[in-house]
Parts: structure tokens; C-alpha cells; sequence
């Protein structure tokens, strides 16, 4: 019994190493390519999702054809790559067909460390070649050699505790003293233009060179009136009226300070019936200073004024041109 049993396990034995050695050979023999293949293709530089281009070149004699159902179809092969694209040309030449397959592989893993990395290989074939309607000779196989790829890491090796380094913001853009800048320089054109104008006697409001109406409403403008005037405020109303006539003027002369004096004309009512109180209160009655009306008095001087101001501008203007 025991002699049947020894015999059975050494025939299983046999038979076992009978398959591994037919499978060795088969595998020799699918190794050998029955053409040359040339490979190009970038071997370095490739890190997660990447794009790998592998272009292989061969070219088959007749009558050997490509097989069509040989060629792998675009999707995933394995847990970290995907073939992502593949193209086939064929062009007869003098030596048979001439074979150019591009495969455009794409990375979805990564590594800890940078190391060489092996692609997958696709074996080719050829359709079957039929000699006799009885006989169908084998398919012959076409593949490249092994290929290597260096991936590198997408975190660095070590990670340490050290704190980064404080961001410094870039410094804010100072819009304020611009601003007040802007402002000031403003300002400061403005009064230079004013102080141009006034300088050449262009501001009909500001004199640079005021009539004697115009002194005369300056100076009233820093007393302090009553309801009355005062023989001191008469006095320096007559001052201005004989400044305006460039003479001193009295009540037989009066007329002479419209000739040098042409815009108070309009006022000429006015004017003389002042001109008779004043006189009167001066050197007649001093109660008289009682009758004239500041209110009306201040107003015909306040017109005047303006109209001296016209008429000065308008003679510079007539000199000038």
C-alpha cells in the first residue's frame, strides 16, 4: 500500500514539473520578439498626474500583419497608472509595414522618496498566418523592451516642526497725505491766481488800488455807528467826496466833482443836499448832524462805491487795450 502510495506522489511530482517546465518555455519563446522594436520616451521628471509619451517603432515583413484586437484600449491598467491615449500608424515601405504606436500614459499615484518606477507592458501580436486549409501557424509576438520611469514625490521627505515664517504684508498705500496734498496745492493755486489778479488790479471787489469811495466805505466799515453821525464821520465823507474831485469843494464848486468824477452824477441829490447839512453843521449848526439819515447816507455811498469800482476797472481796461 505504502509502495502505491510513493509511486502516486512521484508521478504527481513529475507531472507538476513537467507543467512548470512547459510554461517556462512558452515563456521563452513569447519573450523573444520576432522584430526589432525602438522605444522613445522621456525617462525622468514625472510626478502625480503627469502625462507619460511613449512612441514605439517596428516594422513587420510580409506577410505578418498587426493584429487590430491586440492593441490595448484606452482606460485604467492598474491601481496607480491609466492609459490615457493611443494612436496607431501604419505606412508600407520597401521592407514590409512600418508600424508607429504613441502611448500617452497618465500617473495617479505617488511615492515617499523618488524612485524608478516600471511601466506596464503590452505585448503585441500578429494575426495568424494560414499556410494550409488544415494548418494555422501561431500568432508571432511584438513587444518593447522593459521601461523605467523616475517619479518624484509631491510632499517633501521629511516634514519637521519648524513654525513658518511670519508673512509680511506688503505696506499699505498712503492715500491720505496724497489727498491733503492735492487739497493744499489746490488752495495754494487759487490764491496765487487771486494774488495775480489783485496784483494787476483785475478784482473789481478788492481794488488794488481803491477809489476814495471805496476808502471811505473801508473806514466806516471800523466805526461804529449810531443813529447819528458824528462831526468826525462828516468829516471824512467830505474828505472823500473832495478826493473824488481832486480839489477841496465847496458849495459854489461842487459841480466840479462830477467833471472828475462822472458815475456820481447819479448820485448828484444825494450828494448836495449831504453836502449842504455837513457844511451846515460844521461851521453853522452842530445840532444839524441830527437831520442827516445814516441809513440812506450809508446806502448812496455803498452804490457809489460800486460804480467807482466799475469805472476805475473800465479805464484800466481801455488803457491797457
Amino acid at each position: 500500500m505504502k509502495t502505491i502510495i510513493s509511486n502516486m506522489f512521484v508521478s504527481l511530482l513529475l507531472l507538476v514539473c513537467w507543467q512548470m517546465t512547459a510554461a517556462a518555455n512558452a515563456a521563452d519563446e513569447q519573450v523573444k520578439s520576432i522584430v526589432p522594436v525602438s522605444v522613445d520616451m522621456r525617462d525622468h521628471g514625472y510626478m502625480l498626474g503627469d502625462f507619460i509619451s511613449m512612441q514605439i517603432r517596428f516594422t513587420l515583413p510580409e506577410p505578418l500583419v498587426l493584429d487590430p484586437l491586440s492593441v490595448p484600449l484606452k482606460g485604467p491598467i492598474n491601481a496607480w497608472i491609466d492609459l490615457h491615449d493611443i494612436k496607431v500608424k501604419q505606412q508600407k515601405s520597401s521592407e514590409g509595414i512600418d508600424y508607429e504606436i504613441t502611448y500617452v500614459w497618465q500617473v495617479f499615484s505617488t511615492v515617499e522618496k523618488a524612485q524608478y518606477i516600471k511601466l506596464p507592458q503590452i505585448v503585441l501580436q500578429t494575426l495568424p498566418i494560414v499556410s494550409k486549409p488544415s494548418q494555422m501557424e501561431k500568432p508571432a509576438y511584438i513587444f518593447p523592451a522593459e521601461q523605467m520611469i523616475y517619479l518624484s514625490p509631491v510632499l517633501p521627505e521629511l516634514i519637521t516642526d519648524e513654525k513658518p515664517k511670519p508673512l509680511f504684508y506688503p505696506p499699505k498705500f498712503d492715500d491720505v497725505t496724497p489727498f491733503w496734498l492735492t487739497i493744499i496745492s489746490l488752495l495754494l493755486a487759487i490764491g496765487l491766481v487771486i494774488f495775480w489778479l489783485w496784483l494787476h488790479d483785475k478784482v473789481t471787489v478788492w481794488p488794488r488800488n481803491p477809489g476814495p469811495i471805496t476808502q471811505l466805505l473801508r473806514q466806516l466799515s471800523k466805526r461804529t455807528l449810531k443813529t447819528e453821525f458824528s462831526l468826525e464821520d462828516l468829516h471824512l465823507i467830505n474828505k472823500a467826496l473832495a478826493a473824488s474831485a481832486k480839489q477841496s469843494l465847496y458849495p459854489d464848486t461842487l459841480t466840479r466833482l462830477y467833471q472828475h468824477a462822472p458815475y456820481l452824477a447819479e448820485f448828484s441829490n444825494e450828494i448836495e443836499l449831504f453836502f449842504e447839512r455837513s457844511w451846515r453843521a460844521a461851521y453853522v449848526d452842530a445840532l444839524a448832524c441830527k437831520v442827516i439819515s445814516v441809513k440812506d447816507t450809508l446806502s448812496w455811498i455803498r452804490h457809489a462805491g460800486i460804480k467807482e469800482r466799475l469805472y476805475r476797472h473800465r479805464c484800466r481796461s481801455q488803457h491797457h487795450g
